[in-house]
């Protein structure tokens, strides 16, 4: 269980500093929550496929 929660903690943080890296570019920021949204689902996925392992 801690090892599903640091690997989606550490999921979303790099999603989250990859999506705040081009906040500054207004095209992006549809980017931007586009990424965010596809590594949360990842990030959700792959707990699951992990807890399925176990």
């Amino acid at each position: 269980m801690k090892q599903s929660l640091l690997f989606a903690a550490a999921a979303l943080l790099f999603f989250g500093a990859a999506g705040l890296s081009v906040w500054n570019d207004g095209a992006a920021t549809i980017k931007t929550y586009a990424g965010l949204a596809i590594g949360a689902s990842m990030t959700l996925l792959a707990i699951q496929a992990r807890r399925a392992g176990k």
